[in-house]
């Protein structure tokens, strides 16, 4: 995925430059990054990444190319592609080389140092060729400083990150729903009138890697994007980018690298991806409650005008519980609980009891169900039974949904008077049983 958002982004940095009238080389390109991914937990560090590409302006005016790399005693090969526009400008695939500190696959480590080393400041020079016509072209990129986004402050690299309430409203969002996303600005590191600074926003589709939202490339001063309402899909896992950019174009009529008559393009990018699954859709014709959650002892209750289809809440740390009491009219009941933006080491308990303490049935939400799970029970008529969620374990508060499939209305006022005799039975029978457990 990431390795596709390379050419993503070098589309938006390519449109300024000119197309020559006899070169074939469109310009030669370097672009390093370093990435993060966002938890609840917070940032960690990913891997640093660097590539090296040859555009050309026809799709087969070469079928082999090399780099040498400042330092190094033979050139390298270029993975040679064909035929494949990849900008707006015409320019098409031409050759690419790529590093990456560690490979791509999330392992944490801080090896940019060894980045900076396979691939140093100096000169790197591009050798196009056609081994059927033997035409053959040469080009050069001057890479001689790091010009990573940083602060505003100055000084250190602007690692992008959603704000802390931003990325816990996504945790379980309403897709029908707009949603404004935080996040902190950055400044382009010593940015001339040859370089450019954006930040790029994209969200993904986790199970299809489609895409289904792409910002228009932001100011570097900007704090925050709308997503608009209706962009995303109930109950769906999706992947979000935040990227930070600054890019220099240098060559011909430019101040940097003027004497080179080919155009050069170099881009520093702080990349940072997170993860975040949409609230599930409640049945048609049902109200949405959103209510925190009360004890065993003292439950909330369900109250809304109609039929309530769905409560939405977080919950807290280990031995937190969060209990709603409702009216059933009678017949088969039927929930989903769902927990977002839960640490995968936790796990928590889905359960349904009766008017007298007794649970009917108990569901454990971890990791390996995706912290979901759906109950079901044949309820005779009554006002006071009590669905919710126990932390057995937790590091952190994420948000959740109990969505009733088979909906309930508000707990008759009559039968209030009687909750709070029911509660304090209902919590003794409830903590003798944790005790047989060894849960207190």
């Amino acid at each position: 995925m990431k390795t596709f958002l390379i050419r993503v982004l070098l589309v938006f940095s390519v449109l300024g430059m000119t197309m020559p009238s006899q070169a074939q080389i469109a310009s030669t390109i370097l672009y390093t990054s370093q990435s993060y991914n966002q938890t609840n937990a917070g940032l960690s560090y990913e891997g640093s990444f660097l590539a090296l590409e040859l555009p050309t302006w026809t799709a087969n005016s070469f079928t082999e190319g090399t780099v040498l790399v400042p330092g190094a005693s033979s050139p390298t090969a270029l993975t040679w592609s064909q035929n494949q526009t990849v900008a707006p400008d015409g320019t098409y695939d031409g050759g690419f080389v790529t590093g990456s500190f560690p490979s791509q696959d999330g392992v944490v480590s801080t090896n940019l140092a060894a980045l900076n080393s396979a691939f140093p400041f100096g000169t790197y020079t591009f050798t196009a060729r056609n081994n059927v016509t033997l035409a053959q072209q040469s080009a050069t990129l001057t890479y001689n400083a790091n010009y990573w986004p940083t602060t505003p402050a100055g000084g250190q690299t602007a690692v992008p990150a959603l704000a802390a309430a931003s990325f816990a409203s996504l945790q379980g969002w309403n897709a029908k729903s707009a949603a404004t996303l935080a996040f902190n600005s950055f400044t382009g590191n010593a940015v001339t009138s040859s370089n450019s600074s954006m930040g790029l926003l994209s969200i993904y589709n986790a199970s299809t890697s489609e895409l289904v939202y792409n910002a228009a490339p932001f100011a570097a001063s900007a704090g925050s994007i709308v997503l608009p309402s209706n962009t995303l899909e109930a109950n769906t896992h999706y992947v979000y980018y935040l990227a930070f950019l600054v890019t220099r174009n240098c060559g011909p009529g430019r101040s940097c690298d003027s004497a080179n008559p080919v155009d050069s393009l170099l881009a520093w990018k702080t990349i940072t991806d997170g993860e975040f699954a949409t609230l599930m859709a409640p049945p048609p014709n049902t109200t949405t409650v959103n209510l925190q959650g009360g004890t065993l002892a003292n439950p909330v209750p369900l109250q809304a005008q109609g039929r309530i289809g769905q409560v939405n809440g977080s919950i807290g740390g280990a031995g937190a519980e969060d209990f709603y009491l409702f009216y059933w009219a009678g017949g088969q009941f039927e929930a989903n609980a769902q927990l977002y933006g839960a640490d995968p080491h936790d796990s928590y308990q889905f359960e349904l009891i009766d008017q007298h303490g007794k649970v009917l049935q108990t569901l454990v939400l971890d990791q390996s169900n995706n912290f979901t799970a759906s109950l079901s029970y044949n309820l005779a008529q009554g006002p006071n039974y009590e669905v919710g969620l126990l932390a057995s374990s937790s590091n952190i508060d994420p948000n959740y949904s109990i969505t009733l499939e088979t909906p309930v209305v508000s707990v008759p006022e009559s039968d209030m008077a009687t909750l709070i005799i029911l509660g304090l039975i209902i919590v003794v029978t409830y903590k003798k049983r944790l005790l047989k457990s060894g849960l207190l």
